[in-house]
């Protein structure tokens, strides 16, 4: 799900005013510069003292465009999970006409030209082939439309992207559970009007308030359960927040098919809850791309031996949607992880497969 390097709408450069995404490659003492991912990867510049994040994609403001792009980091906090959400919309259009092209073996660029640069919004409306324009030729009209009944995103980052605390630049201890669960009372706790959109709680203050070993590691994630209901944990403005309750459900008590359908229903719900993940020797090799799941001998010893994979090869995410997957089809859910929004996966979200797998242990509610 990495950014594609074409143009993803008509125009070949941007407007002043124009925010949007951009990639950091290189950084001085005076700026960085960057590549325009929305715009044919075309070079730009930021011209401000201030820490940058080599590779690390993010909104910037367009302020002069010739004879060099120059953009501007100053972005306001509405303006900026917009891009972020349009950009994500815009991506899951490239896939359905990547998919398109591929079947018809034809150029990407064609097809888009085609159909105009259809948006998410067509794209994903009931009636889309009415919508389509007149001159798509029935090729292109049918290979759309059976790649729409294939192709499928639900998350959290386009339905209400202002929920999400921002992924980490990378995790230095073993705190993911400390991230994901801080990220879930956050978004419960924003979805229902108790915290301001804008404020971040801090996943360090969980940490120490919560007993674990020198690295980290808790016995289980209900340890964190009296920080985060009795003491309470500190937001980024001084305010202090708690759940009024929080439990963990497990996947043993539930089949198979069960588990999945009601992880699918949190998936779908727009807020995000707090799982923990198997996490197979194998993953350690991968960078975030494709879809996580474990190699054949993998599972088999897993399925023979459940125990063989200590708590030691756990991993605590975000779970915040759900899709298919636009090469093969393979039913996946989106995770947001802690380590790392630069170079891992899709800006720090990674998917993992669902069944025949079942890679979820467990989830963990909240009442707020």
């Amino acid at each position: 799900m990495a950014a594609a390097s074409f143009r993803r709408f008509q125009s070949l450069m941007p407007e002043i005013g124009e925010i949007v995404m951009v990639r950091v490659v290189n950084q001085d003492d005076v700026g960085a510069d960057v590549r325009l991912l929305e715009y044919s990867d075309i070079p730009g510049r930021i011209q401000e003292v201030a820490e940058f994040v080599l590779h690390r994609e993010e909104p910037a403001v367009v302020i002069a465009v010739s004879p060099l792009v120059v953009l501007s980091r100053d972005v306001g906090f509405d303006d900026r999970f917009l891009c972020s959400q349009r950009y994500l919309e815009r991506s899951f259009v490239i896939w359905v006409l990547r998919s398109v092209a591929r079947d018809l073996g034809r150029d990407l660029l064609s097809i888009q030209v085609e159909t105009q640069w259809p948006s998410y919004e067509l794209l994903t409306h009931r009636r889309v082939l009415k919508k389509l324009p007149v001159g798509v030729s029935p090729q292109v009209r049918d290979s759309l439309i059976q790649n729409l009944a294939k192709i499928t995103l639900d998350t959290c980052r386009i339905n209400d992207p202002t929920l999400l605390t921002p992924c980490p630049a990378m995790q230095t201890r073993e705190d993911c559970w400390a991230h994901a669960l801080t990220s879930q009372l956050e978004a419960n706790l924003k979805r229902s009007g108790k915290m301001p959109r804008d404020d971040y709680l801090k996943a360090e203050d969980l940490f120490l308030k919560t007993p674990s070993n020198d690295v980290g590691v808790i016995q289980t994630i209900t340890d964190a359960s009296h920080a985060l209901t009795v003491v309470g944990i500190e937001s980024k403005k001084g305010v202090v927040y708690k759940a009024i309750s929080m439990s963990v459900e497990n996947e043993v008590d539930y089949q198979p098919e069960r588990w999945d359908s009601l992880l699918e229903d949190f998936a779908k719900e727009e807020v995000p809850v707090t799982v923990t993940v198997l996490w197979f020797p194998s993953y350690d090799a991968r960078n975030g791309d494709g879809i996580y799941k474990p190699t054949d001998d993998e599972w088999d010893i897993f399925k023979k031996d459940p125990d063989f994979y200590d708590t030691t090869l756990t991993h605590n995410m975000l779970l915040t949607g759900a899709g298919t997957d636009e090469i093969d089809g393979t039913p996946y859910f989106e995770m947001q992880d802690s380590n790392g929004d630069v170079d891992h996966g899709d800006r720090g979200y990674l998917r993992f497969a669902r069944l025949p797998y079942t890679l979820v242990l467990e989830y963990v509610e909240m009442v707020v």
